[in-house]
């Protein structure tokens, strides 16, 4: 059972100081368009997104993280999977957002590759993750 297997139940209090409302700044909003939320766990980010959308895809690895996802809202659409092999058509994502989670892709090169072939023409990928010397300096 790999980490996030293991901490799906508390990762939500775990992560918890992270300013979500923040990542809303970022997106254009249609409430038709499909966004997908990369890597996206327990659907927390996912779950502010359908404030601004109608369907919220989360695609995560870890099967305990898809099932806290279930728990908070039978609104998102839930995929058990890798960013690498993403189960959709060529050109059906509007959006794709990667949060805190790139650095823990063995095959990222090819999860970018994937990415790009989902996007729809003139789609937004946006990624965010952690700066090492940030946090490196919090736990010294």
């Amino acid at each position: 059972m790999d980490l996030f297997s293991r901490i799906a139940r508390r990762y939500d209090h775990i992560i918890r100081g992270f300013d979500l409302e923040k990542i809303i700044d970022d997106f254009t909003y249609s409430r038709e368009e499909l966004l997908l939320d990369l890597g996206g766990g327990t659907g927390r980010v996912a779950n502010l997104f359908l404030n601004y959308v109608n369907e919220c895809l989360v695609l995560d690895r870890s099967f305990e993280m898809i099932k806290q996802a279930q728990n908070k809202s039978r609104n998102l659409l839930l995929v058990q999977g890798t960013g690498d092999s993403m189960p959709f058509r060529e050109n059906t994502i509007k959006q794709i957002f990667v949060n805190d989670v790139l650095h823990h892709i063995r095959k990222q090169k090819e999860t970018l590759q994937e990415s790009y072939l989902v996007l729809k023409e003139n789609g937004k990928l946006i990624i965010r993750d952690y700066d090492r010397k940030y946090i490196g300096n919090i736990f010294l």
